[in-house]
């Protein structure tokens, strides 16, 4: 795994962070360094699949390097599940597809990545669990309504979603103290101030998150039923929904 060092000298632009080869040689560095409990919420993605009989097929909306994908169907061995992974970047999903060709018993699942733009309309295959693991801050606002709709309207009967986002809080308050409590946790991961204020600057009308309470709007307009918040650490979240 190469370490995540883009951001450590130089100037990034606001709004300069692509999915592009630079970031796919190092997402997975970046990835378990800079979302608090990454490995524990996987976990809980798992628990989530063990505990219905109901899951057969599982869509990863946003795979980037296929590491979900990898955890899943190594823990998943006693049955058979087919896994679609989504992304709109080819250097992301040439990672993943090496990553997954790698996998012991890798004939048990069906596995597939297929390259595309989630802000376009897209067709889906009937699933019965859909997961946006940091995912949807990515896509444009004006487009999530959409994605989420084609994504709802592909779920089984008694299909799920799995939303994981980093939030905005509801208040300038609390926010100012998600803001502090994230970066000094980013400090504590061998981050410097200048990598962690360069990727800030270049990540700014990239990754643009909203607010726990306006995602369970928005899933709610849509037709979802019975939202929960499941995980939480501060201005991270897991959330879940059902058809």
């Amino acid at each position: 795994m190469s370490r995540d060092q883009l951001f450590n000298k130089g100037h990034h632009p606001e709004g300069s962070f692509l999915f592009n080869a630079a970031v796919a040689n190092v997402f997975d560095d970046m990835i378990s360094r800079s979302v608090p409990l990454y490995d524990h919420q996987i976990h809980l993605l798992l628990t989530i699949i063990h505990s219905s009989t109901t899951i057969h097929s599982i869509i990863d909306f946003g795979c980037s390097t296929g590491s979900l994908m990898r955890a899943l169907h190594t823990n998943c061995l006693n049955r058979a599940l087919r896994f679609t992974g989504l992304d709109k970047s080819n250097d992301m999903l040439e990672k993943a597809r090496k990553k997954v060709a790698m996998c012991p018993n890798k004939g048990v699942h069906s596995i597939e990545f297929i390259q595309c733009d989630l802000e376009d309309p897209i067709s889906l295959h009937t699933h019965d669990l859909g997961i946006l693991m940091y995912t949807l801050q990515f896509i444009a606002p004006n487009k999530r309504l959409q994605l989420l709709t084609h994504i709802y309207d592909a779920l089984s009967k008694k299909g799920q979603l799995v939303l994981f986002e980093k939030i905005l809080a509801e208040d300038s308050i609390s926010q100012d103290f998600y803001d502090k409590a994230y970066y000094q946790y980013k400090l504590s991961q061998g981050y410097s101030d200048v990598e962690i204020q360069n990727k800030q600057c270049a990540l700014k009308n990239v990754l643009i998150p909203s607010t726990i309470e306006k995602h369970k709007k928005m899933l709610t307009a849509i037709g979802f039923r019975h939202i929960h918040l499941f995980f939480q650490w501060n201005n991270f979240c897991g959330l879940i929904a059902n058809k």
